[in-house]
């Protein structure tokens, strides 16, 4: 049996503009909340 490297699972520190884009999304509250506070 052939064994394949695979990338370690855990990302790496994410840069460029998808970095800054998950930095962003990490500190906004939970769909729902969000729902609630827009729909207010």
């Amino acid at each position: 049996m052939t064994q394949t490297k695979t990338k370690d699972p855990s990302p790496q520190r994410a840069s460029g503009l998808l970095g800054v884009i998950e930095r962003i999304g990490n500190k906004l509250p939970d769909p729902f909340w969000l729902f609630v506070i827009l729909a207010a």
